[in-house]
């Protein structure tokens, strides 16, 4: 087993405007700041995990279009392998339509497009890669009998599986589906929308990630934005607390946060620390525009760490 990484999930160009706040329904606002940025969840995690120096492979697809042609170079730029990335001839690729506040809170509507050709068969198709890597990161912005196949094949192989539920399902998943996730990455409302337990604090928190370990899961950290972060283990749990920042775009923090924690665990490093390196990455990239701009580089990380006196 190596020490890489192979990342199952959506490719996408983001679309992002800016505005003093977010629509309501009806309403038209007049926004400041217009950006088109490389994105899609799966294409995000990669790419935090390529600039932080990780041997990361990304698993998906892009169309034959132009928009395909600048997220691959993108990936490419960022230190992501791209050898299991294939391009679906006549398909636009994901596309992401962003509405961002000046908190830094965000909208999003997505289309899939080519991600929703990812197949079984593409997963079939990296299975060597799968099975000898020490970390299988995914979301759910692919078919779910994709997914479902490629944790199938990371979990007969001892490879650590590492779930963010997102966009949270709408169908029940098969318990066998959980008993195969070695971690879990919710923030509130995936936590909430997963376990049906609320989830405004630390103690809701809590209460969803033992509801994840009760269908079988190892771990849950369950994530709270600007509140930190809650790490829910067997018999144990821990409160990651927040970093204070000003923030304003959090459009990729969380999947910053789950590349900057298969980094950290693929290195090595304990739980609690990767948790903590995450935390911090995370918040971190709320300081920057883009998704993939926004992701920092080890480097940084590091500096960032440094000079906010914080411990790992």
């Amino acid at each position: 087993m190596s020490n890489s990484i192979v990342v199952l999930g959506g490719i996408n160009m983001d679309l992002v405007t800016n505005a003093d706040a977010l629509p309501r329904p009806g309403e038209t606002i007049k926004g400041y700041k217009f950006g088109m940025y490389p994105g899609g969840k799966g294409s995000n995690q990669a790419v935090s995990i390529g600039k932080l120096g990780g041997d990361v492979y990304m698993l998906g697809r892009v169309g034959d279009d132009t928009f395909g042609g600048t997220l691959k170079e993108s990936m490419i730029s960022s230190g992501v392998k791209i050898d299991y990335l294939k391009v679906s001839t006549g398909q636009s690729t994901g596309i992401a339509l962003i509405m961002v506040d000046k908190t830094g809170e965000n909208m999003i509507t997505f289309v899939p497009g080519a991600n929703g050709d990812v197949s079984p068969d593409d997963i079939k198709d990296a299975k060597a890669g799968i099975e000898s890597a020490k970390i299988f990161l995914a979301q759910l912005e692919v078919p779910y009998d994709t997914v479902f196949e490629a944790v199938d094949i990371a979990f007969k192989s001892d490879v650590i599986v590492i779930i963010d539920p997102a966009p949270v399902p709408n169908t029940e998943f098969p318990k066998e589906f959980w008993e195969k996730v070695s971690i879990v990455t919710p923030n509130e409302t995936e936590a909430e929308g997963l376990t049906k337990v609320e989830v405004k604090d630390v103690e809701g928190a809590r209460r969803a990630g033992e509801v994840f370990l009760s269908w079988g899961v190892d771990k849950a950290i369950v994530k709270l934005g600007a509140k930190g972060c809650v790490l829910v283990e067997k018999d144990d749990w821990e409160y990651i607390e927040p970093v204070k920042v000003d923030a304003v775009d959090s459009t990729a923090a969380g999947d910053v946060f789950a590349g900057a924690l298969s980094f950290s665990l693929a290195r090595g490093d304990d739980m609690v620390k990767a948790v903590r390196f995450a935390n911090y990455a995370g918040a971190l990239s709320t300081t920057r525009y883009g998704a993939q701009p926004g992701a920092p580089t080890y480097d940084e990380l590091m500096k960032f760490i440094n000079d906010k006196g914080l411990s790992l």
